[in-house]
């Protein structure tokens, strides 16, 4: 009893030296993370600034330069060519004189040049020169430690503890293991130079030694036969294996004195190496996954493929022990005309090959979320989900649909997909548990209602010839034979022949295609990269247009214009209600007339405490949408367990440490507002329409997410925002401008300023207002920026105005820049054909009138 209340004692003061360590260590972070802050938001960041506004500065003056000079050249030669034309003879003359400006300019020009390059490089050494570097901060960092004795204390609580545990019974061995690792623990707090990987091995050795010697002994005093005693030596013996993997423990242990230090030197590959995690069981993928292919081609779960040419609805796939799932196929001679995903509750959503989704026989638009049931778009695909475990992806026109169904269903199923059970023999199993002898049997009994039977052919199972269509998208010089070693494509080929042999010529290369996309987004589906061979892949548009990698060039605006609104949902009631709503639906009548007959407009919301953004639909599941986004309501699929780690940890300051991990992590990973905004550059945006993408917020899109910048300035460089235009409406921080109300500014460009009561190009200069990353992409790409932090003080007059004012200015833009882009036909997700455009000149024309309707 005394040694238990002397061990409670140890841990208890053992608990509270722990907690004030971690709550010290965590506020020394805090600082250094503080002082990263100020540092990027103090220094680096107006450096960069400056840096660029210089450069700017200096292209702006090296053009200014290279015309004046080009200009009087081209002066001087046509002077001398009248001059010294008609006297042939004194031509050298004439052409010393000619060249004597230029090489004075060119001197003159190659002065500037070198000065100014001087300036910046000077200029920007003062600038780096200024910053605190990385040693001073880990100097820093490692005087607080000293002062704190987060080592001395370490090693005293170490050496204490050891102590402790030697009061109790020890083996030769047991004292033996301690000792090392003592030694080992103290010399790794003192820093000092050891051989790690030796150490480690050592210490493997002894404590199976001394685990050893621990059953030895408990086996020599055990009271009676040790017959039924389980010798666990064997076992142990076993073990050393398992101790190779103690390898990774140098890196776990080695710490620097700078956590800076060892974020950036450790060697984090060998700790997060894909296939050390893939190793454990709990990784592995465990779903079951059947496919649907161009209607009567099935695909079971065990890899079985036939084809069952039905005219009725059918069982897919059902869970046939709690019926907490069951799909049902529509098939309409041989082709998929909708597919219904059923719960356990009866609840039910039916979609149909022409888009339109049913909520329990009632149509509905995406996106809808119920209780354990969802169902949602995206541009080339439409997904159902159920929270029992099962999802469901197709193709928009349902030519290829996979079922995926959680692995607790194996050996549960029942339908047309089999009963997923790894064993493709019996996947002709009827509803009465035996088995039949063929695919047409099958597929008859599961009908669903009144059906007419289906005759066997076999045909149906297998071809009698390879078409050669077939082998050239499955053979080794596809670029699908990249993925063959990660999904099996013979049965995927085989389904090609024997589609193939019963269409006509001029389709075979279409159906073939069908199955090869089958086959790429399969791959997809594992979350494997894959290309589609390019004769599969095609773009909307004349010939010229839609092969791959036709490239051509479009002179814009003409009658099209597409229009992507990115919606943060969280804006105000208000601005939500009487702004960003009415505007989604005002911009159409403005752009007619300004003589664009044909207007698609998008709209994608999102939520920052959502994990992913939604495409809005209307009109039975297009995306040109006609309805309210005031009336959305976001939700999505729960997660597992929210804030579990706040309910297991209840010690504040390690709670506040997981905070600031959450929070660095959370800057890290790409939030709502990124992924809402490349879904938007995943728009399907016609190469021949003017394009704009508008942004709403709900607040400042601020510098001080450094991951957040360096992936928008990658984004704007690599897509070039596919020939789009740029626009925000937000909050817009310190706007004012004298002698105007702020309430009363509304919104400006890089050459205007809008107000209630309209624009004014010579007050742009005086207007005043904080910079941030939104603000500056708008500006840099010729977009407006509207502010909506007063919309709420404004009457209910001047806040039809300001609409109007928003609505005609994003349609003046589109009707008065003209562009010209080049545009390719180029691969979606691996797997689709979608014009990219870049655009090689824009000009805006301020006086370009509307012809009159």
């Amino acid at each position: 009893r005394t040694l238990f209340a002397k061990i409670a004692g140890i841990l208890d003061d053992i608990n509270k030296a722990i907690s004030e360590i971690l709550g010290k260590a965590q506020k020394s972070i805090v600082d250094i993370y503080d002082k990263l802050q100020a540092l990027w938001k103090d220094s680096l960041l107006k450096a960069w600034e400056e840096f660029v506004i210089t450069i700017q500065k200096l292209i702006s003056t090296l053009q200014t330069e290279i015309i004046r000079v080009c200009t009087k050249t081209f002066k001087d030669i046509l002077s001398a060519l009248e001059k010294y034309g008609p006297a042939l003879k004194n031509y050298g003359k004439a052409i010393a004189e000619i060249v004597k400006p230029i090489n004075d300019a060119a001197q003159e020009l190659i002065k500037i040049v070198v000065n100014a390059a001087e300036g910046v490089a000077h200029e920007f050494k003062q600038y780096v020169a200024s910053f605190p570097s990385f040693e001073s901060i880990r100097n820093e960092f490692n005087d607080k430690v000293k002062v704190l004795k987060l080592l001395e204390k370490a090693t005293e609580l170490t050496n204490s503890l050891f102590d402790q545990i030697n009061i109790l019974p020890q083996t030769p061995e047991t004292s033996e293991f301690l000792q090392k690792l003592h030694d080992y623990l103290i010399a790794k707090l003192k820093q000092e130079h050891i051989d790690d990987e030796k150490y480690i091995e050592e210490l493997g050795k002894l404590l199976i030694k001394a685990v050893r010697s621990i059953w030895v002994s408990i086996r020599s005093t055990y009271p009676g036969s040790s017959d039924h005693v389980i010798d666990f030596q064997s076992w142990i013996g076993s073990l050393t294996h398992s101790f190779d993997s103690l390898a990774v423990l140098p890196s776990i242990l080695s710490f620097r004195s700078s956590i800076l230090n060892y974020i950036l030197n450790e060697n984090w590959d060998v700790v997060f190496n894909k296939k050390l995690l893939y190793s454990w069981i709990f990784f592995n993928d465990f779903e079951l996954r059947g496919h649907v292919v161009d209607g009567k081609h099935l695909f079971t779960f065990d890899g079985l493929n036939f084809a069952y040419p039905g005219n009725c609805k059918y069982i897919l796939a059902q869970d046939s022990v709690d019926n907490n799932f069951t799909i049902i196929g529509q098939l309409t001679n041989g082709k998929l005309k909708s597919i219904m995903l059923i719960d356990r509750e009866g609840s039910y959503f039916e979609v149909a090959d022409n888009l339109a989704l049913k909520l329990n026989g009632n149509l509905v638009e995406y996106p809808q979320h119920l209780s354990g049931l969802h169902a949602w778009r995206r541009f080339y695909t439409i997904h159902l989900y159920s929270e029992y475990g099962v999802g469901i992806v197709c193709t928009s026109d349902l030519k290829v649909c996979h079922i995926n169904v959680n692995g607790f269903y194996t050996s549960k199923t029942r339908g047309l997909l089999g009963n997923g059970n790894a064993e493709p023999y019996d996947d002709f199993l009827r509803i009465d548990g035996t088995v039949t002898e063929n695919s047409a049997a099958l597929g008859n009994d599961y009908g669903v209602g009144k059906c007419t039977a289906i005759e066997f052919d076999n045909d149906q199972f297998k071809s009698s010839k390879r078409d050669e269509v077939c082998s050239e998208l499955f053979g080794i010089e596809s670029t699908l034979a990249f993925n063959f070693i990660n999904l099996d494509s013979r049965p995927y080929r085989k389904a090609c022949d024997i589609a193939l042999a019963k269409v006509a010529e001029k389709e075979k290369e279409a159906t073939a295609c069908t199955f090869a996309l089958a086959y790429g987004s399969a791959v997809k589906q594992i979350n494997k990269w894959v290309l589609l061979p390019p004769r599969c892949i095609k773009c909307a548009g004349p010939a010229g247009q839609h092969d791959f990698g036709d490239e051509f060039t479009v002179k814009l605006p003409n009658n099209k214009v597409d229009v992507v609104f990115v919606v943060d949902i969280n804006v105000t009631p208000v601005v939500l209600s009487n702004l960003i709503a009415p505007a989604i639906n005002d911009i159409r009548e403005s752009l007619r007339s300004r003589g664009f007959s044909d207007v698609q407009v998008g709209v994608i919301v999102f939520e920052e405490s959502k994990r992913y953004p939604a495409l809005l639909t209307s009109d039975g599941g297009k995306i040109n949408y006609k309805g309210n986004v005031a009336d959305v309501k976001l939700a999505g699929i729960k997660s597992f367990c929210d804030n579990c780690v706040e309910q297991i940890i209840t010690e504040k300051r390690i709670l506040d440490i997981y905070n600031s991990l959450k929070e660095i992590l959370k800057g890290i990973a790409p939030q709502a507002d990124e992924k809402a905004f490349q879904l938007a550059l995943d728009y399907p945006f016609r190469a021949g329409a003017a394009k704009s993408i508008i942004g709403v917020r709900s607040d400042s899109l601020e510098y001080k997410n450094w991951w957040k910048f360096v992936r928008t300035q990658l984004t704007g460089s690599i897509t070039r925002f596919d020939g789009a235009l740029l626009h925000l409406i937000a909050p817009v921080k310190g706007l004012s401008l004298e002698g105007v109300l702020s309430e009363k500014l509304i919104g400006f460009n890089s050459r205007l300023v809008a107000t209630v009561d309209g624009k004014d190009g010579k007050k742009r200069t005086k207007l005043q207002f904080d910079n941030d990353m939104g603000i500056d992409f708008v500006l840099n790409n010729g977009g407006w920026v509207f502010a909506t932090q007063n919309f709420e003080k404004l009457k209910a007059s001047d806040q039809k105005k300001m609409l109007n004012q928003i609505t005609a200015s994003l349609a003046d833009t589109l009707f008065k820049t003209e562009i010209v882009s080049d545009c390719r036909c180029l691969p979606i997700h691996g797997l689709y054909g979608q014009h990219k455009c870049v655009i090689k000149s824009s000009t805006f024309v301020a006086t370009k009138k509307p012809k009159s309707v």
